[in-house]
């Protein structure tokens, strides 16, 4: 996690990009058939191998495998037994014609429940590549055996890190081991959070930087904010008028907690000129009984 104050450190869980595409195909490697679908005893089975590309530029990729009903195999009794399916990895250049082994996988579970299985390496040199997995473990006409295999992803790596923005940003990283009760992508993450931004300490009397929900403190933040094209001095805020504001706030126990997304937001925060009279009053400042004003070009007053 980090504040998006300067100096903040890169997170350490997604230091490089990763760019994700979903394939979902099915790895098999499917037993010759005449027309009636009867299995051609004595004929090799058919090689079936799957290609996809990478983004452009990439330092290196990884491959994702579903097993959706798990890997194993069952006996005549019941019992679960260990099962095992071999894939082989390979890639190429976008515009080279031989493909170069990059291993194979030796994949081994006793589990009826869906599992993953991952495996990254890094490409010769940077560019766009064809990566082609080909499933090596003939297919089984056994109902007792689970191994059905799908390549559910692609993912092409670069080193550069994935966030190019000059000002600091609040950021949460996490990871979360995929099972069979949660997989793929989060539906939602949820976190409290606290604005930590210069707040009117009473006691001192002073403005001080720590986590406030005060509406007197983040009106402030907003006017002066470097996500604000036009950031305030403080000359062009009536600092006095905000801290008896904000004593006003405090006592009274008025918090304004909104999340500020979208530029409509942050208008209706700061308006350009006084709000005419009995008109709507900003979300901010009318939540604690005052409205923005710029006479004498001052920012804010209280009605």
């Amino acid at each position: 996690m980090r504040s998006g104050v300067a100096g903040d450190l890169p997170v350490s869980l997604y230091p490089r990009q990763v760019a994700e595409e979903n394939i979902g195909v099915e790895l098999t490697r499917p037993l010759p058939r005449d027309d009636l679908g009867e299995v051609i005893e004595g004929d090799p089975s058919i090689e079936t191998p799957v290609v996809r590309s990478t983004g452009a530029d990439a330092a290196g990729a990884s491959v994702l495998l579903a097993f959706p009903g798990g890997l194993i195999k069952f006996t005549g009794k019941g019992k679960k037994r260990a099962r095992t399916v071999s894939v082989l990895i390979e890639h190429r250049r976008i515009d080279a014609v031989l493909w170069t082994a990059v291993e194979t996988l030796e994949i081994t579970a006793k589990k009826a429940e869906g599992l993953y299985r991952q495996h990254t390496w890094e490409f010769p040199t940077r560019g766009r590549c064809q990566v082609r997995l080909t499933m090596l473990t003939d297919e089984t006409e056994n109902s007792q055996i689970q191994q059905r295999c799908n390549w559910a992803a692609i993912q092409t790596l670069r080193p550069e890190y994935p966030l190019n923005i000059a000002r600091p940003l609040a950021l949460v990283a996490l990871r979360i081991k995929a099972t069979h009760q949660i997989n793929g992508q989060l539906d939602s993450f949820n976190a409290i959070a606290s604005r930590v931004c210069p707040d009117w300490d009473h006691l001192t009397e002073t403005w001080i930087t720590r986590a406030t929900s005060n509406p007197a403190s983040l009106y402030r933040f907003v006017l002066q904010s470097a996500a604000n094209v036009r950031p305030v001095e403080d000359s062009g805020i009536d600092l006095d008028q905000l801290a008896d504001w904000h004593d006003f706030c405090r006592v009274q126990d008025l918090a304004y907690d909104r999340v500020l997304d979208s530029s409509d937001s942050t208008l209706r925060t700061r308006w350009p000129r006084s709000p005419p009279p009995g008109g709507p009053r900003p979300a901010m400042t009318g939540c604690a009984g005052a409205s923005p004003s710029t006479a004498r070009r001052i920012w804010w007053s209280i009605t």
